[in-house]
This record gives C-alpha cells, structure tokens and sequence, in this order.
C-alpha cells in the first residue's frame, strides 16, 4: 500500500470528536493526513480528571502501513498493520495475534465510528465508539480568535 495514498484515503478521520462509554467522556483528536502520516489523541475523562490517554499514530512503520497506539507514557507501543484503507473505513490487526484484535474506523452521517473487536481470556469481546463532532472545540477556537485579534464573526 502507497503511505501517502493510504492516510489520503481516510482523510474523513480528521476531527475533533467526543461520545460517552461507560460513564465516562471519551474525547478523540485526528490531525489531518501529512507527509503520509496521521497523529491521534484520546483522552477518557470521568468526574472531571483524566482517566485514561491514548497516543495513536497511522502511517510507515517497519516498512507497513500501521496504527501505532501508546496507552500513555512509558507504556509498550501496541503495532497493528492495515488490513484495508479506504474512503469508507479503516481496519487494522495483527495476522498472527491469538487475541485477533481487529481496530475499525468507519465514517457515518454523524461524525466516525470505532470499533475494537477481539479474544480476552479466551472470550469474544467488542467496544463501540460512535463518536461525534466535538463542536466545544470550534466555539472554544472562535472565541480565543475573538479576545486575539477582536474579531466577533465566525471563521
């Protein structure tokens, strides 16, 4: 797969998007696609401290196509290969991994969708993410673009 080509494909991840997932706020950042690359950030954040961060990276690694995540600083880095790119959804997993983890990202009318499939202790296991446009954000960047430069109109 062509590294430009391939984050080019899924260029509708960009976005700032939110959704609730077990009482808690599940915020996802995507930069857009540059230079072959697509950097990512989840923050989970529950009675107003973060419980949880995640570092995602789509782009070369080791000569494949990849989502490379970080559960934080300091932890592992988890690799999953492409399996499939495209304008419609974006699917990674390890061949060989006996958890058959399978990490989905797909565009809907509403923002994206994620979906984290596998084995845990040799049980099925699914998480859902329907995530939608975080609109806190653009407000938050209108009104700092308002108090900077004393503009009041919108982009």
């Amino acid at each position: 797969m062509n590294m430009l080509q391939g984050v080019e494909a899924i260029r509708w991840i960009a976005g700032s998007w939110n959704t609730l997932k077990d009482g808690h706020e599940v915020e996802e950042i995507w930069m857009e696609p540059k230079d072959g690359v697509v950097m990512g950030i989840t923050r989970w954040r529950k009675e107003s401290t973060t419980r949880r961060e995640e570092y995602m990276r789509i782009g070369d690694y080791q000569g494949t196509m990849s989502l490379a995540l970080q559960h934080g600083f300091g932890t592992p880095l988890d690799v999953y290969p492409a399996i499939e790119m495209s304008d419609h959804q974006a699917l990674f997993g390890r061949p060989d991994d006996t958890r058959q983890i399978r990490i989905r990202y797909k565009p809907t009318d509403r923002g994206i969708f994620c979906s984290i499939t596998g084995m845990r202790d040799g049980n099925p296991f699914k998480t859902e993410f329907d995530f939608e446009p975080d609109t806190t954000v653009a407000k938050k960047l209108m009104e700092l673009r308002a108090r900077t430069f004393g503009i009041h109109k919108g982009f």
